[in-house]
């Protein structure tokens, strides 16, 4: 059996493709993702929360190869139990310039992006690039590498195309004790995903990003070596998609030391904005704040309060700490049909990310935010409720 798998893998590596006929997508309901032992699914949500599969394959002896939204293959038996090859495979099918499930050409990758893997990474192969959106860095792109039987390596790359971070998936249980109780101090009642991740950044400092749920509440929340909340976002449901769509709010206790890992200390807000949120939402706790400029408002100071059991809720205030909006994570799915139509009609082309951003405005009136992205470019754009665009950076 074992001698079975490893073939199918080496195989699989060479064939692999989300075009190939024999790979069955998620939304082919008769085929094989759809009839995935629950096994499988149930593992692939624990050990990989931040992909979703995007096709499967049925070997002769009923094993299953899955391919991730984030081109990593995975090798199950027949009962569904995850079987460890040594390696951390990735489909293969994109150095040639396929893109395969999801990403774009690597082929387009700039000049910039690929002399850097070429002079730091010696010996490696480009097997994926994407685009993405992280709390801690904004707008990114993401490329995976590969060789031999080193396994794979992502690598983080900014706006403007410069390293800021490599990204090495962690067992949850391995991650530092700091870290685990600024989890825990922060985040009771949530329970931590098995798979963390640990981001090397240029500078050597580490950053850790754990996935958390509580009910119908997924977030992703990065945290410093000191066990300091930096950021977090909202992670659509496993099966939905996984861009959490940048939001660039902290969860956090530790809200009175001033340690704001590019925010602004709390403890350091106008009572203006203290008392404001102390009289209209009363039981919530400040998490983080940040000074912030958004094409709707200009510069603002963004607060996060929290409250156990809740989303989180960010607070927009003006420059004279007057409270303008609320703004809270929501699916895109749910935006109403006007917004989608008025995307769609003025952005063709444009791929748009799972989640989306509502503003409710201090006269009532409703605003939503909605990611896109089309090869190197990111937008965020904002529509009134009306379908009408405010603005787009």
């Amino acid at each position: 059996m074992r001698k079975h798998l490893l073939a199918l893998i080496v195989m699989a590596l060479a064939i692999v493709s989300c075009n190939k006929t024999e790979t069955i997508r998620p939304d082919n309901q008769s085929g094989i993702v759809s009839d995935l032992p629950a096994t499988i699914t149930t593992y692939v949500a624990e050990y990989y929360p931040d992909a979703t599969i995007a096709s499967a394959q049925k070997s002769s002896d009923a094993s299953y190869l899955v391919t991730l939204s984030t081109s990593e293959l995975l090798t199950f038996d027949n009962n569904g139990k995850h079987v460890d090859q040594g390696v951390h495979h990735y489909d293969q099918g994109h150095a040639d310039g396929d893109h395969g499930c999801g990403g774009f050409p690597v082929d387009s990758l700039p000049a910039s992006i690929t002399d850097y893997i070429a002079v730091n990474y010696v010996g490696y192969t480009i097997r994926h690039a994407s685009l993405d959106t992280l709390c801690q860095f904004g707008a990114v792109t993401e490329v995976i590498l590969s060789m031999d039987s080193l396994g794979h390596v992502k690598l983080i790359f900014d706006e403007t195309d410069a390293f800021v971070a490599q990204a090495d998936r962690m067992l949850y249980a391995d991650i530092p004790a700091i870290v685990a109780e600024g989890i825990t101090a922060a985040y009771p009642g949530y329970t931590a995903r098995s798979m963390a991740e640990l981001f090397t950044l240029v500078d050597n400092s580490l950053q850790y990003k754990v996935f958390l749920r509580l009910d119908s509440i997924h977030l992703s929340v990065v945290m410093a070596e000191d066990g300091v909340v930096i950021c977090e976002s909202l992670v659509a449901a496993h099966g939905g998609g996984h861009h959490g769509g940048g939001g660039h709010h902290g969860g956090g206790g530790h809200h009175g030391g001033g340690d704001h890992h590019g925010g602004i200390p709390v403890d350091s807000l106008s009572t203006t904005i203290t008392d404001y949120i102390a009289l209209n939402y009363a039981g919530y706790t400040i998490r983080f704040a940040k000074a912030e400029t958004l094409c709707q408002f200009g510069e603002v100071t963004e607060v996060t309060i929290t409250m156990e059991g809740v989303l989180p809720v960010k607070l927009i205030f003006g420059e004279a700490d007057a409270c303008l909006a609320t703004e809270v994570h929501m699916p895109y799915a749910d935006v109403p049909a006007e917004i989608a139509a008025a995307v769609a009609d003025s952005y063709a082309g444009y791929t748009v990310r799972n989640n989306a951003e509502l503003f409710t405005l201090a006269d009532g009136s409703l605003q939503y935010k909605v990611y896109l992205e089309m090869n190197h470019t990111h937008l965020a754009v904002v529509f009134d409720a009306a379908a009408s665009v405010v603005c787009e950076n």
